[in-house]
């Protein structure tokens, strides 16, 4: 299974991208534009574009590898060097597509299958609700990461019968395909199984994208990890408007398609969880569905520097749940105040390399003009801007922020009454009660070691977003209030 983008996405072609840019993506398929629209949330022009694959005549050579292991395991009666199988199921799989395939395609096309550890996680208060009628499918399956858990459990469980066809994985890489099949077949012949091989069928070469509903259809347990680039979601998506992270169409289509009561698995980017852009995306997911549990990972691995998380939920009517909230009590949501009962907040209106200097000239300020924990009184800086401006006294916050950092939320008063344009690196912190003095309790605040322990908490990416400022409890000066 692919991480910041599982087995499925593919990476634009230089004639893709040329054509792209030249708005002449021609129509290779027989869908109309209708139709791909309503099943992918995708424009055709990026339907087509996640259609072709990319990795298959590198990634044969690994294939090959399995299809020999799994001949002389059987040549053998299974008495082959154990850690050979041991390899090949673990993370051999993973290992052998950074060596055959180079990293700067694996980072577009997001191709970075699951670890063994993540996909122990992820199944681990789930194996037990699979039984001799489960259905497991992984509509972006990779090299089958995800589905081997759920096979092994249930061959070692005795509910064997028709497993080949009720362990079901899709995508667009056959050679992935290929891969994801010898897996599963040498798990089932591995002796500690014990259990006679079988062809698993319902792991083939399909598009999710362009066969949601084929692919979801009957599925008890859904499992994915699904692909993080961006797509240009269609104008009829409601919860998301132009480039979108490829994880939250898989998600929404996988929950538009699965029976009610099925189970949803899924390893996700950070940004989907905490970025602001995504809350209709969260509300929408949350309407839908019951959360049985939500963990986070931490980095993807070493070599992938994006924060993920488990979620694992249950389907449900979606006129049965009137605005869940769970999402808001995993991201930092609560009933006691936050800085967002006492400040509006606002991420800066300019950004430099799309606003051309036109209109008159005004004050402003930028990330590199600002030291943390000062107070300015006077804006001497200048541009052209005709667009929103801010009046003081405000509250400045850097929006580059990492995890471990001594301050994630490092502040700068600017006291300065004139109108200011400001950078959208910068977060803009306007007092509810216009003073300067609840500008100084909100640096007490988030100076504060708890606002720290709670971002790092709350958002795992590398900047900060007007939601995880806005729900940062407000706990300076509470004894005087």
């Amino acid at each position: 299974m692919s991480i910041e983008c599982v087995a499925g996405p593919s990476q634009m072609t230089d004639t893709i991208k040329s054509a792209r840019t030249a708005g002449e993506l021609r129509v290779k398929k027989s869908r109309s534009r209708a139709q791909i629209d309503s099943q992918s949330h995708l424009n055709l022009a990026e339907a087509e574009m996640y259609s072709a694959p990319r990795f298959s005549a590198p990634y044969d050579a690994f294939v090959n590898e399995l299809a020999d292991l799994l001949s002389r395991a059987r040549d053998s009666g299974n008495e082959i060097v154990d850690e050979s199988v041991r390899d090949a199921l673990g993370g051999g799989a993973y290992r052998a597509l950074r060596e055959l395939i180079g990293i700067d395609h694996l980072r577009d096309s997001g191709a970075f299958f699951t670890s063994p550890e993540f996909a122990r996680i992820l199944w681990s208060d789930s194996l037990d609700s699979l039984d001799s009628e489960s259905v497991v499918v992984d509509p972006a399956c990779g090299a089958g990461d995800l589905l081997l858990p759920a096979a092994v459990h249930l061959l070692e469980a005795g509910a064997s019968e028709g497993l080949y066809t009720r362990i079901r994985g899709t995508d667009r890489e056959e050679s992935f395909v290929g891969a994801a099949r010898a897996r599963l077949r040498l798990a089932s012949l591995r002796g500690v199984i014990g259990a006679e091989t079988g062809d698993f069928l319902g792991v083939k070469s399909m598009d999710f994208l362009l066969n949601p509903a084929e692919i979801i259809a009957g599925a008890t347990h859904v499992v994915l990890n699904p692909p993080f680039s961006n797509v240009i979601v269609s104008d009829s998506t409601t919860w998301a408007r132009g480039s979108t992270n490829a994880a939250a169409v898989f998600i929404d289509l996988c929950l538009e398609h699965m029976p009610v009561g099925s189970r949803l698995l899924a390893i996700l980017p950070e940004v989907l969880k905490s970025g602001t852009r995504y809350e209709r995306w969260r509300e929408r997911t949350g309407s839908r569905t019951v959360l049985n549990s939500i963990r986070e990972l931490g980095q993807f691995d070493s070599k992938t520097d994006v924060h993920v998380f488990a979620l694992d939920v249950t389907k449900v009517r979606d006129e049965s749940i009137v605005a869940s909230s769970w999402w808001a009590k995993t991201t930092g949501g609560q009933s006691d105040a936050t800085v967002g009962d006492h400040f509006e907040v606002k991420v800066g209106s300019v950004v430099p390399h799309r606003h051309s200097e036109e209109g008159a000239p005004v004050k402003y300020l930028s990330a590199r003009d600002i030291a943390p924990w000062e107070q300015i009184s006077t804006v001497k800086s200048q541009r052209r801007f005709s667009g929103r401006l801010d009046t003081g006294p405000v509250v400045l916050v850097r929006r580059t922020s990492r995890p471990g950092e001594l301050y994630r939320a490092r502040g700068t008063i600017v006291t300065d009454t004139d109108p200011v344009a400001y950078e959208n690196h910068l977060i803009v912190l306007k007092p509810r009660d216009g003073t300067i003095a609840s500008c100084e309790r909100l640096l007490e605040n988030l100076r504060d070691p708890k606002t720290t322990l709670f971002l790092d908490s709350a958002i795992k990416l590398r900047h900060l977003t007007v939601s995880s400022v806005r729900n940062i409890p407000w706990h300076a000066g509470k004894s005087d209030e």
